[in-house]
């Protein structure tokens, strides 16, 4: 069973602040349901610290073809290498990258 363990609408002030210029539009189009969101899914393979201090994780997608790398958000400990992690993103602004908006982990050791 996934677990949801960030969501973006808990934070979003911390973001506001961060994304110029961020689109209320766009944010409320989020809100409704209605601005694309992409879900990326995979295997968590690794949890790291970066050399600014920020705990990072990678997930690998079944193809294994493909991996990414996530802060990690919310709480640390349901983060644990090989259980399936899901994680939707939204653009916000024009002049951005996508956002996480929300992840999601498989409750439970793997």
């Amino acid at each position: 069973m996934m677990v949801l363990i960030y969501d973006i609408r808990d934070h979003i002030d911390r973001y506001k602040r961060f994304i110029p210029p961020f689109s209320e539009n766009r944010w409320q189009s989020y809100l409704r349901g209605e601005l694309e969101v992409s879900i990326i899914e995979g295997d968590i393979e690794t949890l790291y610290v970066d050399n600014w201090g920020h705990p990072l994780f990678t997930i690998v997608a079944d193809s294994r073809l493909r991996r990414d790398t996530f802060l990690r958000e919310g709480d640390d400990s349901h983060y644990v290498v090989g259980c399936r992690a899901k994680i939707e993103r939204a653009i916000f602004s024009e002049v951005s990258q996508p956002i996480v908006t929300r992840i999601w982990i498989e409750k439970g050791d793997a």
